[in-house]
């Protein structure tokens, strides 16, 4: 798992209270990328919440996949990753001003 130096560096409650901070930040990003993916604007409460429910769960399930590949990583390998990100950042500016 990959921790910040901040988490660490607390015990107690405010290890707590910076643990809480992750989780929100990691729920509010995940209800983003499911309202992208699973729009839900013409269904009702319930369907809506069982959406952004079982989406959430798939955005879990996608990072714990992710972390436990990289955990397993090559450093060898980061500077093809590198290039493959800069690869699609420069194909998603030149589609922007095209």
């Amino acid at each position: 798992m990959i921790h910040e130096v901040i988490v660490l560096d607390h015990g107690g409650p405010d290890f707590a209270l910076v643990l809480l901070g992750g989780a929100l930040k990691l729920a509010l990003f995940g209800a983003l990328v499911v309202g992208v993916f699973a729009p839900r604007a013409g269904l009702g409460a319930a369907a809506a919440i069982a959406i952004l429910a079982a989406g959430l769960a798939g955005v879990a399930v996608a990072i714990g996949v992710v972390e436990s590949i990289m955990a397993r990583l090559r450093l060898s390998r980061v500077p093809q990753l590198l290039v493959g990100a800069s690869a699609l950042a420069l194909f998603g500016i030149l589609l922007l001003l095209r």
